[in-house]
């Protein structure tokens, strides 16, 4: 089956519903990319790429844990050299409306990696927490702790990526929008509505453990016309907070 094609000048309001096939599509230009370095440094290009279990509720499409392990399965038969395939989890459909993302649960995306992980595929299919996704996830702090663990007991975490959320409009939107918040610094820098906090960051880290295929840090900072020194300064403060020997990225 073809992916979707949507001309460029339909507004999004009149796109057709997304597919299985369109999301495969994109993962196989991903999975053509250079594997290795272009430089004489040793070891792979990438170590893991992210996915989602989309669709999400706004698309008005109804994705299931059976319909995702099977997109995650072919998508995990395809050569990725060294590069794991990593499920992020994000927040899920909520009942009474109001989420933000609105994927698949946490349980059903354990599902879904695990179906396809006894199928023995040639790339290995973990997943990774993302601090603020989480808080988001479960509308309070101790969430994204209580999703580590939970991956953690099922050998299954492979990355944590650290981000913020609020429960309070802020600058960055309404409650509980996914923002990527800045941590709320001591200092008075970063957000100060941000659950995130760099104790709870520490926290986060010494939970994941010490083998990680990857961590790191993404953040927006407002106002978009912050310096560039600025904002490094809010990247660097969650960066110092990561275990020395893992791979920290900054987005």
């Amino acid at each position: 089956m073809p992916a979707t094609r949507r001309p460029p000048t339909t507004p999004p309001s009149a796109w057709p519903p997304p597919t299985r096939p369109d999301a495969t599509a994109r993962s196989t230009c991903c999975s053509s990319a250079p594997q290795h370095r272009p430089d004489d440094r040793a070891g792979p290009a990438r170590a893991a790429l992210e996915v989602h279990s989309s669709p999400t509720h706004r698309d008005n499409v109804d994705g299931t844990s059976q319909e995702f392990a099977a997109s995650l399965a072919q998508a995990a038969d395809w050569d990725w050299g060294e590069t794991a395939l990593v499920v992020e989890h994000c927040d899920a459909a909520r009942s009474s409306g109001g989420a933000s993302k609105g994927l698949l649960t946490l349980d059903e995306e354990i599902d879904a990696v695990e179906t396809v992980r006894a199928l023995s595929p040639r790339t290995p299919v973990m997943m990774s927490i993302n601090w603020g996704r989480s808080a988001i996830d479960t509308r309070n702090a101790g969430g994204p702790l209580a999703q580590i663990d939970r991956l953690r007991r099922h050998g299954l975490l492979a990355g944590v990526i650290l981000s913020g959320a609020s429960d309070k409009a802020s600058s960055y939107g309404a409650p509980w929008t996914d923002a990527q918040l800045p941590a709320a610094a001591p200092d008075g820098s970063g957000e100060a509505s941000s659950l995130l906090t760099p104790q709870r960051a520490v926290e986060a880290m010494e939970r994941a453990g010490d083998h990680l295929l990857f961590d790191g840090v993404t953040i927006a900072v407002m106002p978009q016309w912050t310096p560039s020194q600025e904002r490094l300064r809010y990247v660097r403060g969650l960066l110092s907070v990561m275990p020395r020997g893992h791979l920290s990225v900054a987005f």
